[in-house]
């Protein structure tokens, strides 16, 4: 058994004990926790070091259970990122048709005639479009 199924079924077995409704709260039966956690005094007041030895290796992370919990958490973030990107390709992508509308607007509007700075304009438009397919591809 894995050190996380120990640890699910030691909490299993704590969450099953019998509770006792005292005056000042709820109590659990010092024997039955003891039991559960496998710790054997002889007097109540030691404990053999093999079982509290074997609770603190319960507790403890191993270098796996790290990186594990190191990994989902990059994970989580990657998947924040994602979403993230997704809203600010979606941003994008509105920008560029409006920016695309704009251009078409200035470009074949009943009063604008063709020279050298309209050129300019459409031509700089053009490559600032391919920019924005290329980032909204990304």
């Amino acid at each position: 058994m894995t050190r996380n199924d120990q640890r699910r079924c030691i909490a299993e077995s704590l969450r099953a004990l019998d509770v006792f409704d005292i005056a000042d709260g709820e109590f659990y039966d010092r024997g039955e926790v003891e039991d559960v956690l496998g710790l054997v005094t002889d007097d109540g007041a030691w404990y053999e070091a093999a079982g509290v030895r074997r609770l603190a290796d319960l507790i403890s992370l191993d270098v796996a259970e790290l990186t594990v919990r190191d990994n989902l958490a990059l994970i989580e973030r990657n998947r924040q990122l994602e979403c993230e990107l997704a809203r600010l390709k979606s941003q994008i992508g509105g920008a560029h048709a409006a920016f695309c509308d704009f251009v078409c607007e200035c470009v074949e509007g009943p009063d604008l005639h063709t020279n050298a700075y309209v050129d300019g304009v459409v031509a700089a438009s053009r490559v600032i479009a391919e920019i924005i397919d290329k980032a909204v591809e990304l």
